[in-house]
């Protein structure tokens, strides 16, 4: 108090951001990321905050740009890799006592896939499916938990253009660019 009556403050000690960590699932030779504080090599458990590019080596080929990446403060995820579309999707996750989790689960039930950006038609076939089901006018559609694959008719013919894992319960945004010629979800969240 004497001292503030005076004009002078204490200096709090300043907080050190805690390091981002992230980690990597699917076949994949090597994952870097790119960013201002430098080049880093996944996995990794201390990595500065900010915006990274995602570089990928698969088998014996060279480093290929297979996404971007967001990383807050202390935050954790986990890159997964698909080869066959060459990119790498981050999932956020938290730490436990028991150790990584998956996503938050949800009530069981049915889960809705909600499909924003380009495309004429879109269906959505699952494991063993044969025919899948067609998104409605709203390209919007609930299913049972299961891995999808989008197929999507940019055209005329319709082509593959991404993998879908949905949990009971879940609404899931997927957003698709026919510049791209790839869907992939975005948002994941509770119903």
């Amino acid at each position: 108090m004497l001292l503030s009556l005076l004009g002078l403050a204490l200096a709090a000690d300043p907080v050190e951001p805690q390091p981002a960590a992230v980690r990597v699932e699917g076949p994949v030779t090597r994952v870097e990321l790119l960013g201002a504080e430098g080049e880093f090599t996944v996995p990794i458990e201390a990595l500065p905050a900010g915006r990274y590019l995602i570089l990928a080596t698969w088998a014996q080929g060279p480093p290929f740009v297979a996404g971007r990446v967001s990383l807050a403060a202390g935050e954790q995820l986990t890159l997964r890799c698909d080869e066959a579309f060459a990119v790498c999707l981050p999932e956020r996750r938290e730490p436990t006592a028991e150790g990584w989790q998956g996503r938050e689960a949800c009530a069981d039930g049915l889960a809705r896939i909600q499909v924003q950006g380009d495309g004429r038609r879109m269906a959505l076939v699952g494991e063993g499916q044969e025919g899948g089901s067609v998104l409605n006018a709203d390209k919007s559609v609930e299913l049972a938990a299961g891995t999808y694959r989008i197929w999507t008719e940019w055209e005329e013919t319709p082509e593959l253009s991404g993998i879908v894992e949905l949990r009971g319960g879940e609404e899931v945004t997927v957003r698709c660019s026919e510049a791209f010629q790839l869907c992939r979800a975005v948002e994941t969240r509770c119903r």
